[in-house]
């Protein structure tokens, strides 16, 4: 391997620098891959690191979401914020969340049926007490970024991510963008098509705002409370 390369490619001086201190600190091995986006993947580095590479031709989605990472380390950090490290051209460099996320959680307990993923049944719904937790958590997270004049506009359980501790943090923030802005796509069911109550916009999703996160916390809601996202149990 040439000098300056690493298993995810090559890097500059201050890269490899970074590469080093990682190795050193947290016993950095061989990447393990945790996730596979439409849009990257995710590998683990370490018990206390992760890399979030672009999938080939998509890292203008790395470099949305590292754009908005550099707007947030300007603040003092939110605890219920994933924490951002370090950043390279088509990567992105955060903390591992070992608790996995809330989507995977609640997957565990469904029974589906396996020619339409249809939830037939729901095992073991979380304990009241834990989404009274995890809600007002992000809840804090999305009135953290409003202040700053920043939308998620992709609040659904598979991007809330866990501690150890059982403790949520919010992650994924490649199609966040300013309150205000037009949102060309959403992820339904924790969004939806505006209708006639959408004036002009009808037939969009609108604008970025209260609105859409709002509605993506109502899904978020009623996905912990009952085992299931919103229509699963009915395609």
């Amino acid at each position: 391997m040439a000098k300056g390369c690493g298993p995810l490619g090559c890097e500059s001086d201050s890269q490899v620098r970074f590469w080093t201190t990682q190795k050193s600190a947290h016993h950095l091995e061989e990447p393990q891959l945790l996730s596979l986006g439409s849009t990257g993947l995710v590998f683990k580095l370490s018990d206390a690191i992760v890399v979030k590479k672009s999938r080939l031709g998509r890292s203008g989605y790395i470099a949305a979401e590292q754009k908005v990472f550099t707007i947030l380390k300007r603040q003092p950090p939110s605890p219920y914020i994933v924490q951002h490290f370090h950043d390279t051209k088509d990567a992105i460099f955060l903390e591992f969340m070992s608790g996995g996320n809330l989507g995977t959680i609640l997957n565990d307990e469904q029974v589906k049926d396996e020619s339409t993923q249809r939830v037939i049944r729901v095992e073991k719904l979380q304990t009241a007490e834990d989404c009274l937790r995890w809600m007002r958590q992000l809840a804090t997270a999305e009135a953290w970024l409003e202040q700053l004049g920043l939308a998620h506009c992709d609040i659904r359980p598979a991007n809330i991510l866990l501690s150890d501790a059982r403790d949520i943090k919010l992650a994924d923030f490649d199609r966040a963008c300013k309150i205000g802005d037009t949102v060309p796509s959403l992820t339904e069911p924790f969004a939806r098509l505006l209708g006639d109550d959408g004036g002009s916009d009808c037939g969009t999703y609108g604008t970025a705002g209260c609105r859409t996160e709002q509605f993506a916390m109502g899904s978020v809601i009623y996905a912990l409370t009952r085992g299931h996202d919103p229509y699963e149990d009915e395609w």
